[in-house]
């Protein structure tokens, strides 16, 4: 079970359930500063913290999972060997200047020690200032440094072929999508002009916001699966093309009150309602052997949750 994804997952359900007691939040140029424009700005801001902090997360959980034991740090590529130490330098870097003095030692000691584990016989223990550390806030232009460490090239139309394979497209460019809310939480952050509606909040809690960490997430995870499975390489063994990744789509559906299942677009046979539990725990289990993304959506269309490879 993935920690970062769950809890995203439990953050987006907060913020949904404090969207709708909120109640209607119009934009309103002319009133920037009611309690209830005040109370959806913060909400803005803690959206996009929330996708922040599960890209920085799941980026350490599959890079743990690249590097498990019995691999080395220096069995992987060269390029994702450059990246991780460089991006580790200047996150703890960066980290340094915002601390007190007080605990500067502790944590120059602490990372020091887990840089020391690059360096055989030891196993790599991975920083949580490896990703995302290196400034206040993650941009695109870091997401695409990482993509192309993993060997993924172009960055917003390997989202937008994922997002397209999971059916959530319609809701957006998962490049665009991160760069408006990000640019809506600096609005809101830094300033009262920001124009939101509590209704465009709300739909992107229940679809834009899961379809972009889907797509970040399927991306880095099938990539990493192909360094990890079955051996890893001093190259990349395979190269990460969108076409190959396989989705896997159980959606209730709500006439026939059973579950139906699609693979890579193409309907399986469904699940009744009595075996769903089973059948489900099955599939996230086959989900790693098969390299397969599992996705779990309700009958009004709403990802209620996802399994990955790694």
């Amino acid at each position: 079970m993935s920690k970062a994804r769950s809890e995203l997952l439990m953050t987006l359900e907060s913020l949904e359930t404090a969207v709708k007691s909120l109640g209607q939040v119009d934009a309103s140029p002319t009133n920037s500063r009611s309690p209830k424009r005040l109370a959806l700005n913060g909400m803005l801001v803690i959206t996009f913290a929330a996708l922040e902090d599960f890209i920085r997360q799941r980026v350490v959980e599959v890079l743990n999972a690249i590097f498990a034991p019995p691999l080395h740090f220096e069995d992987a590529p060269d390029l994702i060997q450059t990246y991780i130490l460089q991006e580790w330098v200047r996150g703890v870097n960066a980290q340094l200047q915002r601390r007190d003095p007080q605990p500067l030692s502790l944590i120059l000691k602490q990372e020091a020690e887990m840089m020391g584990t690059t360096v055989r016989p030891q196993h790599l223990v991975i920083s949580d200032y490896v990703f995302g550390r290196s400034q206040s806030n993650i941009s695109l232009s870091q997401i695409g440094d990482l993509f192309c460490a993993f060997g993924i090239s172009d960055t917003p139309k390997s989202l937008a072929a994922i997002s397209d394979a999971t059916k959530t497209l319609h809701l957006g460019r998962p490049d665009q999508i991160f760069s408006r809310i990000s640019e809506t939480r600096n609005s809101c952050a830094h300033g009262f002009s920001n124009n939101s509606d509590s209704s465009a909040l709300l739909t992107d809690l229940e679809g834009s916001i899961r379809a972009t960490a889907i797509a970040v997430d399927t991306c880095i995870s099938h990539a990493a699966a192909l360094m990890r499975f079955p051996t890893i390489r001093k190259d990349y063994p395979i190269p990460f093309a969108t076409d190959n990744v396989k989705i896997r789509i159980v959606q209730f559906n709500a006439l026939s009150q059973e579950w139906d299942v699609y693979l890579d677009g193409d309907k399986a046979p469904s699940i009744s309602k009595t075996q769903v539990q089973r059948k489900i725990e099955s599939l996230k289990k086959a989900a790693s052997r098969s390299m397969e993304t599992l996705l779990q959506v309700d009958h009004l269309g709403k990802i209620t949750d996802w399994n990955q490879p790694i």
